[in-house]
């Protein structure tokens, strides 16, 4: 999550530069790959819990 802050903080950064379109593109690109990432993690985890019978 700190990771993520930090993203935004630079984000906001270059916003008040020529290269906020790049910014956005890339912030939300990372984030993706980051939400996509969890998904793959957090799967596997509900499934053993769900097994468990949590």
């Amino acid at each position: 999550m700190a990771v993520y802050v930090g993203m935004l903080r630079l984000g906001r950064l270059c916003a008040g530069s020529s290269g906020v379109l790049g910014a956005r593109a890339a912030l939300s690109r990372s984030w993706q790959e980051a939400r996509l990432q969890g998904v793959r993690f957090l799967r596997p985890l509900g499934e053993k819990l769900a097994h468990q019978g949590v």
